[in-house]
């Protein structure tokens, strides 16, 4: 069965049942996990986790996917109304390549929380530049219905996420003083711009 590892506080077991294999699994699927290691049981893929090998590309890189708890969903506003089920791939060979997509009750929930997202990146799309927020990172964010299921996707290039990486550094540096010591720059197709002072937090 390979090594096996106790998680602190009893909160879930990982094995490592080859060199190039690490399962890592919370209380609730020990005994699931552990059957199948000595070869009973049936495999998640097809039972309860059937829907994401459907659903999403298990070859990439990084890949996840999870049951949405009612709780959960209802904390996400109209855009998490009905969702059950969500999974996704992230691939950093090229800048960042992030899909994801959520399963809904029925189609309309789906619909609904595609045009609650839309209307959301619209909004984006208007502010990013004021923001600070390159055209490009912009252009590769979007999201769209399909039945009962909702894709999104990020697609940012690695000159997009260089310039993102900056930006978010000087206003991380700004609000470590409470406000900008100097002026602070938005990026325009890789050059920084002067703009007005950013203030985050509050002031003495």
């Amino acid at each position: 069965c390979g090594t096996q590892l106790q998680l602190s506080g009893s909160r879930g077991r990982a094995w490592a049942p080859d060199a190039d294999t690490l399962v890592v699994a919370s209380s609730g699927w020990q005994t699931a996990v552990d059957d199948r290691m000595d070869g009973r049981g049936k495999p998640a893929r097809r039972g309860k986790l059937a829907w994401a090998f459907a659903t999403v590309d298990a070859t990439r890189p990084i890949w996840f996917a999870a049951d949405v708890p009612s709780p959960v969903a209802a904390s996400l506003g109209h855009a998490g109304v009905g969702m059950k089920t969500i999974g996704g791939t992230v691939d950093f060979a090229r800048g960042l390549d992030l899909r994801v997509s959520a399963g809904f009750a029925t189609a309309g929930a789906a619909k609904t929380a595609a045009d609650e997202l839309d209307a959301q990146l619209s909004k984006l799309a208007l502010i990013g530049p004021m923001l600070g927020l390159s055209s490009g990172l912009l252009s590769g964010l979007s999201v769209t219905a399909r039945g009962t299921q909702v894709d999104g996707q990020a697609k940012i290039s690695d000159r997009d996420l260089a310039d993102l990486r900056l930006h978010l550094g000087d206003q991380v540096a700004e609000c470590r003083h409470g406000h900008s010591p100097s002026k602070s720059r938005v990026y325009c197709r890789g050059r920084r711009m002067p703009r007005e002072p950013v203030k985050c937090g509050s002031e003495a």
